[in-house]
């Protein structure tokens, strides 16, 4: 199986795509991975005006797809509020004017969430519906705990259920 690509900028497409053989940083037959992911990024967002759903940090992301069945959208991921001129960059650069936005629910969430609003993107503030929790992790991990409650299901817990005794010799 080949290497799944990763990019190095702190911002990634939900979409990965396996890493062309010839492909490594310093360009060996004339192949570079930048012109490769200059290439395939280029053809993930090929319409502006479809919304890029924008994630703070990775574990929202993976929430984000156990809650929905399918994705229909592509998803960028920050990673940190700091990326955000890195992202503002590549969604310009790719013609991207549209987002959905899966930010934190506090004051690095709001910033943000104003630095895409006054760079002129058109962005949807998806915070409104786990206005209640931290982020959209805590509100899933809340959400499956009451639906695992209300079926009689044993809750979710950190804490191990059982102990182990290890024999001594």
């Amino acid at each position: 199986m080949r290497p799944l690509r990763s990019e190095g900028t702190g911002v990634r497409s939900h979409r990965l795509l396996p890493m062309p053989r010839a492909a490594t940083s310093s360009g060996a037959l004339g192949y570079s991975k930048e012109r490769w992911l200059r290439r395939t990024l280029h053809q993930s967002f090929s319409d502006g005006r479809q919304p890029v759903c924008l994630f703070e940090g990775f574990m929202d992301f993976l929430s984000f797809l156990s809650m929905k069945e399918k994705v229909g959208s592509h998803c960028l991921v920050m990673n940190s509020v700091a990326n955000v001129g890195r992202c503002i960059r590549y969604l310009r650069e790719r013609h991207i004017t549209v987002l959905r936005a899966f930010l934190d629910n506090d004051d690095a969430g709001r910033r943000t969430l104003g630095a895409f609003i006054e760079a002129g993107f058109l962005v949807e503030d998806m915070a409104v519906h786990y206005q209640g929790c931290k982020d959209l992790n805590e509100f899933h991990v809340n959400r499956i705990r009451r639906l695992r409650e209300q079926q009689g299901q044993a809750p979710i817990t950190t804490k191990p259920t059982h102990t182990i005794k290890l024999k001594r010799r």
